[in-house]
């Protein structure tokens, strides 16, 4: 105290108009710094305490006047434009972290009157380990990230109607070195697994048969309808019209299996410039890949597939053919450019093992249509887009809609069956390599590449979205997924995948397992060899925890959003019941409810109700209200992503800014490929018209089409499911509404037909 009053006394006498510095700090004398020292201020700075050494070279104030301005920060040099505007005052009690209190502390040390805290008075010297009082310490504070966790879809907030304030660069995930095995090992094989393949396998087959045994009826009895007023010229005879088509649909599908190789090198040239890859050239750049491929088909007797490669800078590879002479192994040039040797060779390994599973004719023949049906819609609608008058492209419009109908119809029958066989052909390609961290590393590599290609090109090109059954990574799940990866939060988002307790019901429609599920049984591989994996996996949430995401409100969710599913299956039932007790009171002569027995019309408005009140009691739910208090505007998608147990029930208002990609044209009017890109990832979207399922047919000066590639603002809710998408409320374009879509109009709608159509059922019996 002593020692203050002197320097304070003093400070009018040292200091003279010549030698006062602006900040108000007086210079010292020569001799009080050691020569050698450089002076960090032009100014000369109070001696400190002698006890204290800072370990910068600076030593801290033992007191500095009331009187001195506060400093501000320059922005670090490295990091220019996403610095955070540190605070320059904390409020008394606030955590000791490095952001708040220290910098507050630093921008404006406290007063005589004041005290730290630490509870020790401003005039004492302040402890190393609480502050730092070298100036270079804001350099520090700037190289370090701040974790500033914006606000969740399961956490309240308060008003999120503004943007998310700056924050420095998220930590970059890189590959741990990659270990391996020096010789390849045996993995046990799960109890039922390969049985679970077949089963997929056959169960995808009879659906497949089914859908092409009514698309054929369906044909015939157009051509029927077609012919009948000609026969009163010509002796036509129309008796096949009544066939069941079981037979026609069989021979069809079994002379598709025979030719699929042949057939799909011909699309594959003429639409995608598919071509030979001799070995001898992959021996250059991949030899391991090469090694292996000859290995596996020594060991088991067949003869070397034959390597095509396709020059688009996507990342795939995808295997066809009905037996081992003739398969087929198709690589991509992006692939061959963005993998190395090993992870080349362990997805070489998983396309040889679909070979050895057997797996691969019937695949074949799946990959066989989807490509005759999205050839088809894609080349129609760019023959539409080339024509200006209307006529022809509304029937390239229809033409195409309906070939991408057929599309959508053969994936959706099968993507159990692809699903099915990824785990039994990771598995068996880990085994042949020893390598589980290079095929870790490969999947996400592929995941990011496809991202990256829809950036580049501004849509998802049809070779990715065609082949998506055969490769072994899906491009929906790379959309949003992989359009994060290297950012740190690319680690929680892929925890839903292991830790939501509905990821199977809520995957069933995906054609393959989440990529957090696959790195999980990788990583297991790796541990149980005693290697170290080559990306560390999120920890784990308490799944006990209680709020929004615990079990108890998440079960509720959960039933709510599979509510369309159960309400005509409760239908049904409620049927059945009635059924029964018409049967069990028709013979005691109660003809008033013994009617009830065997009545279909009892079955088909019961199931007609049951929809319909399902749907109706998730409307609410499903689209509450958004508002400028409940959305979020422009939040960083990692945090949309955090939430591992997250449900689609769970609807989140966000409003985005970004650029919307997808396809232009023809091909893009039942919007089926629409994406927004923001500045940290893509987001898939759902639009639906406000015209009705019929509405994206129309083309009109307000179809979302007419702003692809430009910069938009997208308001909808946010969800999480197997995949993250928004359902689209509206458009907006320079702050005006663009277009806006009524999906939960419709929804309505669709809830009062059904139930509308099922009490006239009923009611007419």
């Amino acid at each position: 105290t002593d020692t203050l009053a002197t320097l304070t006394a003093s400070t009018p006498k040292e200091t003279s108009p010549a030698t006062a510095d602006l900040s108000g700090f007086r210079h010292l004398a020569s001799e009080e710094l050691p020569a050698a020292a450089p002076a960090p201020q032009p100014t000369q700075l109070p001696s400190p305490s002698p006890h204290v050494v800072d370990p910068t070279g600076f030593r801290p104030l033992d007191a500095v006047p009331e009187t001195l301005p506060k400093v501000e920060p320059e922005p670090a040099s490295n990091h220019p434009t996403n610095t955070p505007s540190l605070e320059t005052e904390a409020p008394p009690g606030s955590p000791s972290t490095v952001s708040a209190a220290d910098s507050a502390a630093i921008a404006e040390p406290p007063s005589e009157s004041q005290s730290d805290t630490s509870g020790l008075p401003a005039s004492q010297p302040r402890d190393i380990a609480t502050t730092t009082s070298s100036l270079f310490h804001y350099e520090e504070l700037n190289q370090q990230p701040l974790t500033s966790e914006p606000a969740l879809p399961n956490r309240p907030a308060p008003s999120t109607d503004e943007t998310s304030p700056t924050e420095l660069s998220p930590p970059v995930l890189t590959f741990q070195p990659g270990e391996r095995l020096d010789r390849p090992r045996n993995l046990p094989l799960p109890s039922g697994l390969l049985w679970q393949v077949w089963i997929s396998q056959v169960i995808g087959a009879i659906a497949l048969f089914w859908l092409c045994r009514a698309i054929v009826r369906f044909n015939l009895a157009v051509l029927a309808g077609f012919l009948t007023p000609f026969r009163r010229i010509l002796p036509i005879s129309l008796d096949w019209r009544y066939q069941e088509g079981n037979g026609l649909a069989f021979m069809v599908l079994l002379a598709l299996l025979l030719a699929s190789p042949w057939v799909l090198d011909k699309l594959l040239q003429s639409t995608a410039g598919l071509r030979v890859l001799s070995i001898q050239k992959l021996q250059t750049t991949h030899p391991e890949g090469c090694r292996l491929l000859r290995r596996i088909s020594q060991k088991q007797g067949w003869l070397m597939p034959l390597l095509q490669e396709i020059p688009t800078s996507s990342p795939l590879i995808f295997s066809y053919g009905w037996l081992p002479r003739y398969s087929r192994i198709v690589v991509s040039r992006g692939l061959l450019q963005q993998l190395t040797d090993e992870e080349l060779a362990t997805l070489i390994g998983y396309e040889m093992a679909h070979v050895r599973s057997r797996t691969l004719p019937f695949m074949s023949l799946v990959a066989l249509l989807l490509q005759l049906c999205h050839q088809g819609y894609w080349q129609v609608a760019q023959w539409g887009d080339r024509h200006a008058d209307w006529f022809r492209r509304t029937v390239a419009a229809i033409i195409s809609s309906t070939c991408y109908g057929l599309y959508w119809l053969f994936r959706k029958v099968n993507v159990l069956a692809a699903r099915s066989r990824v785990s039994l052909s990771e598995r068996q390609a880990v085994m042949w390599t020893g390598n589980p961290n290079a095929l870790m590393r490969a999947l996400v590599k592929l995941e990011a590449g496809i991202a990256q290609s829809i950036i580049q090109t501004g849509y998802t090109p049809p070779l990715v979205e065609s082949t998506d059954l055969l490769t072994p990574v899906g491009y929906e799940a790379a959309i949003g997924l992989g359009s994060l990866f290297p950012n740190a939060g690319f680690l929680s988002a892929i925890a839903w995948d292991m830790q939501n307790p509905y990821r199977q019901w809520l995957s069933i429609n995906s054609s393959h397992p989440g990529l957090g599920a696959r790195l999980k049984r990788l990583t297991g591989y790796a541990r149980q060899w005693q290697l170290m994996p080559a990306l560390p996996l999120p920890e784990l949430a308490d799944t006990r925890k209680a709020g929004r995401s615990g079990f108890g409100t998440q079960r509720g969710a959960f039933l709510t959003q599979i509510g369309p599913y159960i309400g005509p299956l409760l239908g049904v039932v409620m049927a059945m019941l009635l059924w029964f007790a018409g049967g069990v009171l028709e013979p005691l002569g109660l003809q008033r409810i013994g009617w009830l027995y065997g009545d279909r019309s009892v079955r088909w408005g019961s199931l007609l109700l049951g929809l319909g009140m399902s749907i109706m009691i998730r409307i609410n739910i499903y689209f509450p209200d958004i508002t400028a208090g409940n959305r979020f505007k422009n939040p960083p998608l990692p945090s949309l992503y955090k939430d591992p147990f997250l449900l689609p029930t769970v609807s989140q208002p966000v409003r985005l800014t970004g650029k919307l990609l997808g396809r232009s044209g023809i091909a893009n009017w039942l919007c089926q490929d629409m994406m927004m890109q923001t500045s940290t990832g893509l987001l898939k979207l759902h639009f639906f018209s406000a015209l009705g399922p019929l509405g994206n047919l129309l083309t009109h000066p307000r179809h979302p089409v007419e702003w692809v590639s430009q910069q938009i603002d997208v308001q909808g809710w946010y969800r999480r499911g197997a995949i993250a998408w928004v359902d689209v409320e509206a458009f907006f374009q320079n702050g005006k509404l663009a277009t806006k879509a009524n999906h939960p109009l419709w929804s309505v709608a669709l809830c009062l037909s059904c139930c509308a159509l099922g009490l006239i059922i009923l009611i007419r019996g």
